[in-house]
Formats: C-alpha cells, structure tokens, sequence
C-alpha cells in the first residue's frame, strides 16, 4: 500500500508542477480509469485535481470511471471529498445526476452520512 500511495502523490506532484500541455497529457492518463486512484488520499487529491482542471471532456470520464463506486466513495475517509469537488466544478447538472446523484441517493436509502460529510450532503440537496 505504501508504493501505491507514493505513485499516487508523484501524480499530484505532476499535476501541481504540470504546465497546460502537460496537464492535457496527464488527463488522457488518467480520465478513463479514476477508480484506481481512489484507495488513499493522494490518489483521491489527484482525481480532485483531475476534475478541476480537466476539460469538459475529460470531467465527464472522470465521473464515467467512478460508475459503481460513488457509494463507496461516499463512505471513504477520503473519497467523500472527490465527490464534492465534482458537485463543485461540473457545470453540467444532467451528468452529475447520472454520474454521482442518482447513484448517491440511492445509498444514502441504506447509509447515514456522518457530520463531517455535511458539506457533501448540502451539495447533493443543492442537485436536486
């Protein structure tokens, strides 16, 4: 688990150092496949970063690739805030509710937040 989660913080790494063209290399890496970044939290912060500063393209299989997860994201000690940030920086509403909402609505049928998800349960009432 320790290599895995030092390869996920050189990704973060990339990203931060990374200037726009290599930021456009970086997402074509990664936007088909998030789902394998999402087990620590350098990986979780590397899909953040994914989805603030991917194109509408890339956001969209970002948040493809999750299909099936984001309940388990939503009970993650990490994972939680992937989540929100997709609820922040995706404009378009109709594939955040196929991509997250719907699939997170369904879970919470059976799973009770805690408090520290708050801000993750405003934005999903703000979908609505």
């Amino acid at each position: 688990a320790m290599h895995v989660s030092l390869v996920h913080q050189l990704i973060v790494d990339c990203f931060e150092a990374a200037n726009a063209a290599e930021t456009v290399r970086l997402m074509e890496i990664l936007r088909e496949d998030a789902k394998v970044l999402m087990n620590s939290l350098p990986g979780c912060r590397a899909v953040a970063l994914a989805l603030t500063y991917g194109s509408a393209k890339d956001r969209k299989l970002l948040l493809r690739s999750l299909k099936g997860m984001v309940g388990e994201a939503a009970r993650d000690v990490h994972g939680w805030m992937v989540l929100v940030r997709a609820l922040q920086v995706v404009d378009d509403t109709v594939l955040l509710r196929k991509t997250i909402v719907q699939e997170l609505l369904e879970d919470l049928k059976t799973f009770q937040p805690p408090p520290s998800h708050a801000e993750l349960l405003e934005l999903i009432q703000s979908q609505r």
